[in-house]
C-alpha cells in the first residue's frame, strides 16, 4: 500500500489478515494479523537478549556474536555521574521557568533552592531595541483605546505563508488603514472570504484507493492487487535457526524469510564494576557490583526524574555570558554583566596581569613585587612606566624610553647624554689633571689655572676684583700692574700727591684710558687731550661741554656742533635781519633751538583764517578750503536756534530744567534683545524720579507690536499702566510686562512671544 505524505496514522493501523503497514509509534513495527513479524517468527522459548549481546546505554565493549570473548564494562563517565550525582546532586539546577518579573529567570536546583536572574536590557523598566522580531506568537496588548501608531511607517502583518490570527475586534477608522471598497484586503482577497468557513469541494482517490466525489460525505476505499503471497506461516521453526532478513514488495507484503544458524556464548570476562556468573556457558548471568548498583540506582532514579532538565554541558559563546545546555538539548544563555560593553565592580580584584590602557579602572591598590633577577646594565630602549596626570590619573598612564629618560635629565647646563645609556658633565672627557675646570657657556673645558699639593699656578694674566693681600715678598717681574678697585694717593707731606716726570723722547707725560671709551692725555709739549690721545692745542675737547658757572672767553668762538642754554640767551647786540623761506626760530620738545616753517599768512595777511560769517551765528570750520562759516546754530545772548535735524550721541540724554532748575525732564532712548523668559532693560536712574512714559516696540523679522507704559514712582516702589498695544499682524509679540526697581534704575522687564526679539524703548522721565 503507497501512502502520500499527507496521510497520517496515529498509532498501529490494521487491516484485516493479510495487509501489513508501518507504525507511527517510537519504534516501527509491522504487523500481520495483529502481530508484529518479529513475534511471529521468533523461535519457541527464544528472547531477543540471546540472539545477540551488544552494549547498551552506560555499557562500553564491542557486540558479541558467538564467535570470541567480549569484554564489557560500565562507561566511566556512567561512573563519574553516579558518583557526582549522589554527591551533589541536590546543587544541580533541575527547571528553568519564567521569574517573578519581567526579564528575569527562575533557576531551580534539585534540592529546591529557587533564584532569580536578572537578565540585562530586558527588563520592565528597559527598552530593548532589535533588528527584527520572529515568533510563533506575538501579541501586542493595548489598553485604554490606545491605537497603534503608524505614521512613520507601515503596520504589516506578512504570515509568510501561515496564518495570521487577529483575537477580539479590528477597529478600523478612516485615515488609520487603507480600506478599498469598505473590505480589508490580503493578496488581494477580502479577509472575510479568507476566514470564513466553507466546504471541501472536490476528493480525488490516489494510488491504490477507490472512490471519491465533489460533493456530500465522500468515501475512499483501498484497493490491493491480488498478487503477492497472501496468509500463510514463513521462516523456520528450528532451534538453531535465526531469521536474518525478511523481504517486503512494494504494498509492505513479506516475499521472502531468509534464516541462518545461531551461535553461543563462549565466555564473558567481568569488567569494571561488572560480575559474571556462568561466563563459560550457553547461559551467562552479567551484573553490576552491589555498590555500582546503588549508586546506578540512585543516579537512574534521579535522571529518569530530571535528566532533560540536568544541564550536561556549559559554555562562553561570547564574554560575560554563560551557555548551559541541559539533556534535552535545551540551551539557556546568561548574561553575567561581564560583557565588553559592562563595566561590572568588584569589592577587590587580584590578577596576574591585566593588559590594555588602564582606562576607567579606578581603586586599584597595587603590591609590587620586584622579579629576582637583577638588571645590571639598562638598555636605551628599556621602558619605564610613568604618569604625567595629563586628563586624569588614568588617561595619564605612559612609558618613556630610558634613552629619552636620560635626554630629559640631561635638559639642565652641564650634564649630556655620553653613548646611549649615561650620563656625564659636559666636556669631562677633555679636562686634564690639576687643571682647574670653567664653564664656557655649554661645556666645561680647562683653565689657565692648575693647582698641585703647594702651588697655584695661573698661565696667563690675572684680574682681582677684590683686595689682595700678600703676607710675603711681592716681586713685580713686568711694570704692567692692573688692578680693578679704585688707587687712593693720601700724602701726608708737602710735595705733590702725584709726580710723574717722563724723561724718555716723543712720549706722553701721562694717559688715562677707560677700557669702556674716554681718554685724557697729557702729551709730550704738555698738551691736554679729553678725548683724544693727540690733542692739537693746549686743551682740545673731543665731545660735549658742559659748565656750571660764568664763562669768559676773550676772542671769537666757533661752535660746530649743538649748544644747550640752561638759562637765558641776551642778545642785545643781535643785528636785524629780512625773514627768507617763511621759517622762525622755535624751541622744540628736546629744548632745541631751531627754524620751523609756518604759513606765510603771518608775514603777507591780516587775518589768518579765510572765510565770512553772520552775526549772531555760531561759528562752523570747514577743513576743505581752511575756511570758516556760519552753522546752523544762531545765539542771539537769550535765546538759542536750531536750524537743522539733531542728533544725540549713542547712549546720551537729553534734560530740559524746569525753572530754578531743581525739577527738570530727561529724555532717552533704550534697546535691547528680549526672549520667551523674563528679560530686564535697565532704564533711567530712580533717585527723584517722579514719572516716567515709554513708548516700546518689540520687532521679530516682520512682526512688530508696539505700546506705551506709564509709571509713577514713590520713592519706594513703581506702579504704572500699559495701554494703546497695536500688532502689525495677527498675533501679539507681546507676552508680558512688569515695571520694577530692584537696583539703581527703573527696569522694564519684558517677556516676548518669541526668541531674539528687538526691544527699542524710548521714555521721558521727570524729577
Amino acid at each position: 500500500m503507497a501512502l502520500n505524505s499527507d496521510f497520517k496514522v496515529k498509532d498501529s493501523l490494521y487491516v484485516g489478515n493479510s495487509a501489513c503497514f508501518v507504525s507511527q509509534i517510537n519504534t516501527p513495527t509491522i504487523l500481520s494479523a495483529g502481530s508484529t513479524l518479529f513475534d511471529i517468527f521468533l523461535q519457541e522459548g527464544e528472547v531477543s537478549a540471546s540472539c545477540t549481546l551488544t552494549p547498551g546505554e552506560g555499557i562500553t565493549g564491542s557486540g558479541f556474536d558467538g564467535t570470541a570473548n567480549r569484554t564489557f564494562t560500565v562507561c566511566s563517565n556512567v561512573l563519574s555521574a553516579a558518583t557526582y550525582v549522589a554527591t551533589n546532586g541536590s546543587n544541580l539546577i533541575d527547571t528553568v521557568a519564567t521569574g517573578n518579573a519581567q526579564g528575569k529567570v527562575a533557576v531551580t536546583n534539585i534540592g529546591n533552592t529557587t533564584s532569580q536572574i536578572s537578565i540585562a536590557g530586558v527588563g520592565a523598566t528597559d527598552s530593548p531595541g532589535f533588528a527584527g522580531v520572529t515568533a510563533d506568537n506575538i501579541r501586542i496588548g493595548i489598553t485604554d483605546a490606545q491605537t497603534i501608531d503608524t505614521s512613520s511607517g507601515v503596520l504589516k502583518l506578512d504570515s509568510n505563508g501561515g496564518t495570521t490570527c487577529i483575537d477580539d475586534n479590528v477597529c478600523i477608522t478612516t485615515g488609520a488603514l487603507d480600506v478599498v471598497d469598505g473590505q480589508i484586503l490580503s493578496g488581494g482577497n477580502d479577509l472575510f472570504s479568507i476566514f470564513s468557513e466553507g466546504d471541501i469541494t472536490s476528493v480525488t482517490a490516489g494510488s491504490q484507493l477507490g472512490g471519491g466525489g465533489n460533493s456530500g460525505d465522500i468515501t475512499l476505499n483501498l484497493n490491493l492487487s491480488a498478487s503477492g503471497p497472501g496468509a500463510g506461516s514463513y521462516g523456520s521453526t528450528s532451534d538453531s535457526c535465526k531469521i536474518d532478513s525478511i523481504t517486503l514488495d512494494e504494498f509492505g507484503r513479506v516475499t521472502n524469510v531468509a534464516c541462518g544458524t545461531t551461535g553461543d556464548v563462549s565466555g564473558i570476562d567481568a569488567g569494571t564494576a561488572i560480575t559474571v556468573s556462568d561466563g563459560a556457558t550457553t547461559t551467562p548471568t552479567v551484573g553490576v557490583t552491589s555498590s555500582c548498583n546503588t549508586n546506578w540506582n540512585a543516579a537512574y532514579t534521579w535522571c529518569n526524574t530530571n535528566g532533560n532538565n540536568v544541564y550536561d554541558t556549559a559554555s562562553s559563546p561570547s564574554q560575560g555570558t554563560l551557555a548551559l545546555t541541559d539533556v534535552g538539548n535545551s540551551t539557556d544563555t546568561i548574561d553575567l554583566g561581564l560583557q565588553t560593553t559592562d563595566s561590572p565592580r568588584f569589592a577587590g580584584l587580584s590578577a596576574v596581569s591585566l593588559s590594555g590602557d588602564g582606562q576607567a579602572i579606578t581603586g586599584v591598590t597595587a603590591t609590587p613585587t620586584f622579579p629576582s633577577t637583577a638588571c645590571t646594565s639598562i638598555k636605551s630602549t628599556d621602558k619605564l612606566f610613568i604618569n604625567d596626570n595629563a586628563g586624569g590619573a588614568t588617561s595619564g598612564n605612559k612609558n618613556i624610553t630610558y634613552a629619552n629618560l636620560l635626554t630629559d635629565l640631561a635638559g639642565g647646563a652641564g650634564i649630556v647624554v655620553t653613548g646611549t645609556d649615561s650620563l656625564c658633565v659636559a666636556g669631562a672627557n677633555s679636562l686634564t689633571s690639576n687643571k682647574l675646570p670653567k664653564w664656557t657657556g655649554s661645556a666645561f673645558t680647562d683653565s689657565i689655572a692648575s693647582s698641585n699639593a703647594t702651588t697655584l699656578t695661573i698661565g696667563g694674566s690675572a684680574v682681582i676684583q677684590g683686595d689682595l693681600t700678600v703676607e710675603g715678598a711681592f716681586t713685580c717681574l713686568e711694570t704692567l700692574v692692573q688692578i680693578t678697585s679704585a688707587v687712593c694717593i693720601v700724602n701726608a707731606g708737602t710735595g705733590p700727591a702725584l709726580y710723574a716726570e717722563q724723561t724718555g723722547s716723543n712720549q706722553p707725560i701721562a694717559s688715562f684710558v677707560d677700557t669702556e671709551g674716554g681718554t685724557v692725555t697729557i702729551d709730550d709739549g704738555g698738551k691736554v687731550g679729553i678725548g683724544t690721545a693727540s690733542p692739537s692745542e693746549k686743551l682740545t675737547l673731543v665731545g660735549n661741554l658742559s659748565g656750571i658757572g660764568n664763562s669768559t672767553i676773550t676772542g671769537n668762538s666757533t661752535i660746530c656742533g649743538n649748544t644747550v642754554l640752561g638759562g637765558t640767551l641776551n642778545a642785545c647786540g643781535l643785528g636785524d635781519g629780512t625773514q627768507s623761506g617763511g621759517k622762525v626760530l622755535v624751541r622744540d620738545s628736546s629744548c632745541n633751538i631751531k627754524l620751523d616753517a609756518v604759513d606765510p599768512k603771518i608775514f603777507t595777511s591780516t587775518t589768518l583764517v579765510d572765510g565770512s560769517g553772520t552775526n549772531d551765528k555760531v561759528a562752523k570750520y570747514t577743513a576743505t578750503g581752511d575756511t570758516i562759516g556760519d552753522s546752523s546754530i544762531t545765539d542771539t545772548g537769550t535765546l538759542i536756534t536750531l536750524d537743522a535735524d539733531v542728533t544725540v550721541g549713542n547712549g546720551d540724554s537729553i534734560k530740559i530744567p524746569a525753572t530754578g532748575g531743581s525739577r527738570y525732564a530727561e529724555e532717552q532712548t533704550f534697546t535691547a534683545t528680549v526672549g520667551t523668559s523674563e528679560t530686564g532693560v535697565a532704564t533711567f536712574a530712580k533717585s527723584g524720579l517722579k514719572q516716567v512714559k515709554y513708548l516700546v516696540s518689540l520687532t521679530k523679522g516682520v512682526n512688530i507690536t508696539a505700546f506705551e507704559v506709564n509709571a509713577v514712582y514713590n520713592g519706594s516702589a513703581p506702579c504704572g499702566t500699559t495701554y494703546g498695544i497695536v500688532d502689525a499682524q495677527a498675533a501679539t509679540q507681546l507676552a508680558d510686562i512688569k515695571i520694577t526697581s530692584a537696583g539703581s534704575t527703573i527696569d522694564l522687564d519684558i517677556t516676548a512671544v518669541s526668541a531674539s526679539t528687538t526691544a527699542v524703548i524710548h521714555g521721558v522721565a521727570i524729577y
